[in-house]
């Protein structure tokens, strides 16, 4: 009997120790002693960071490892729920890991060894749910992603706020605080869910935000009136705005507008504008006039803030006048075309002049085309206009 309440002590004794080492241990390496004394198993998460976690944030595709320990005595075996055990057990730690491929939670994880479970261990995984611009034209950017979007606006004043939500649904101050694993990058300000751009230069910005293998991404393109010209006719000098001349004649004189950054001519917004002349496709790129019948037309493409304008005069010659001493007498010449006459003048002295009028008129003479002549008698001046 006396053997036997010996031999009871020594095993008391020997249970005690080990709880009393195994205590001492969990306070040497960082486990909450709270925790600890209400459960005998437990899960450190993240996994060798000796942290009892109760809630942890991730990103959707992330994988999560976790370590779960106990002060139970070896003898037992490891199992978990929620996740995957990986490497082989030992008595005192297990490892599981899962990948989680859904938005939501929270997710439960528990590790029970020897029929005692853990408290339950619960992920949120997080998921970019959508992203927006506050005003644009959506285009087809031909990349074939349904993550991410082109909005195309004109230049302009203020910004265009880019703005995205989370699945679940987090507050800016929510995402600062609980998860490390989302990223903002591009368009201007320091915020997760929101970055503007400005529409004051024409350039082409995207913002992406990425949650794990989640991502939207959002393309601002500012739009303005890269250029405008003419496919043929002399410039004026020195004109504002630019004037082009040319002659009347057979075929038409195309107009060309062109964005800046480029876009096809069906991409282009609501706020790109160019008129006057005849559309050719869309008229967005392309506009007309004929050289059959003189005038002036004024050519304008506008971008919000943005335009360019260029003005084309089709000239013909509207008349010649002739003056002078003496008497000058006008012929039919007979031959049946209006563009032509004959004038008798008298034998005498002074001088003879002969003057042409375009239409639509130029200043001077210097703004008449290449296209432009006029021969006979002696030059005054450049000779365009005037001759005697």
């Amino acid at each position: 009997m006396k053997n036997h309440l010996k031999m009871c002590r020594v095993a008391i004794s020997l249970v005690t120790l080990f709880r009393l080492v195994a205590f001492t241990a969990s306070l040497w390496s960082g486990h909450n002693e709270a925790r600890a004394a209400a459960k005998n198993v437990w899960i450190e998460l993240p996994a060798s960071t000796y942290t009892n976690s109760v809630n942890v944030t991730n990103c959707i595709g992330d994988t999560v490892y976790f370590e779960a320990r106990t002060w139970w005595p070896e003898g037992a075996s490891w199992s978990w729920s929620g996740a995957t055990m990986t490497t082989p057990a030992t008595y005192y730690y297990s490892y599981a890991q899962k990948t989680y491929l859904t938005a939501g939670g929270p997710f439960s994880v528990t590790a029970t060894y020897g029929g005692d479970t853990s408290y339950a261990a619960r992920v949120h995984v997080i998921a970019v749910a959508s992203a927006t611009a506050s005003e644009g034209t959506v285009i087809d950017d031909g990349d074939g992603d349904p993550h991410t979007k082109t909005f195309v606006v004109c230049q302009g004043t203020g910004n265009v706020t880019v703005t995205a939500t989370s699945n679940p649904s987090l507050t800016e101050e929510q995402l600062d605080n609980t998860c490390w694993c989302w990223g903002t990058t591009g368009g201007s300000g320091d915020d997760r869910l929101t970055r503007t751009v400005s529409k004051s230069e024409c350039r082409s910005t995207s913002v992406t935000f990425s949650a794990g293998t989640s991502y939207k991404r959002i393309t601002v393109v500012v739009v303005c009136v890269g250029g405008l010209s003419l496919s043929e006719g002399d410039l004026i000098q020195g004109s504002s705005p630019p004037t082009c001349v040319t002659c009347v004649g057979t075929g038409d004189v195309s107009a060309y507008a062109w964005p800046d950054p480029w876009l096809e001519e069906a991409q282009l917004p609501g706020c790109w504008s160019f008129t006057n002349g005849t559309a050719v496709g869309l008229g967005k790129f392309e506009r007309k006039v004929s050289k059959s019948t003189p005038g002036s037309t004024t050519f304008t493409a506008t971008a919000g803030t943005s335009s360019a304008t260029k003005i084309l005069k089709v000239l013909e010659v509207s008349s010649l006048t002739i003056s002078g001493n003496g008497g000058i007498y006008w012929f039919n010449d007979g031959d049946g075309d209006p563009n032509t006459d004959l004038y008798l003048v008298h034998w005498g002295t002074g001088t003879v002049y002969v003057d042409a009028s375009p239409s639509p008129s130029v200043l001077d003479e210097s703004q008449l085309p290449s296209c432009w002549s006029f021969t006979g008698g002696e030059a005054i001046g450049q000779g365009k206009l005037h001759r005697f």
